[in-house]
């Protein structure tokens, strides 16, 4: 049966804004693991075991829903999953060898920038000059 509670939404957006911000404090604790180690653990957690049991519980007939996707979008749904999982572990190679403050400075500053203006580059560069252009 489907969660149905009104504050159900408020309650797992500050629970994720929670872990997100924590999520890197037991890396300082396990000292004998390797990075790679923690980040395996937070990403089994944080990409299958929780986002499947919230779908399970808030979704019904849930493999209905997945069996009537197309292939073709379920691939690039998994694509884009798997570049992203490259990309975290890029992160942690870079948070490594410049340092937690530096290099979550510059990567997610890079971040915000690139994802700001590369949609707007891609889908619709006449816009560049445009006041929306400038606004970004």
């Amino acid at each position: 049966m489907p969660s149905t509670h009104p504050t159900l939404g408020l309650f797992l957006g500050m629970f994720s804004g929670v872990l997100l911000g924590t999520f890197a404090l037991p890396v300082k604790k396990v000292k004998i693991w390797q990075w790679e180690n923690s980040w395996l653990l937070y990403s089994i957690w944080g990409t299958f075991a929780l986002p499947l049991l919230l779908a399970l519980d808030t979704i019904p007939e849930l493999m209905t829903v997945y069996s009537a996707v197309p292939l073709s979008v379920s691939a690039t749904v998994f694509s884009f999953g798997a570049g992203w999982g490259v990309a975290n572990v890029f992160f942690g190679h870079g948070l490594k060898w410049m340092g937690s403050a530096l290099g979550a400075a510059i990567m997610l500053g890079m971040n915000n920038a690139l994802g700001s203006l590369l949609p707007i580059l891609i889908y619709h560069p006449e816009d560049l000059a445009r006041p929306i252009g400038l606004a970004v």
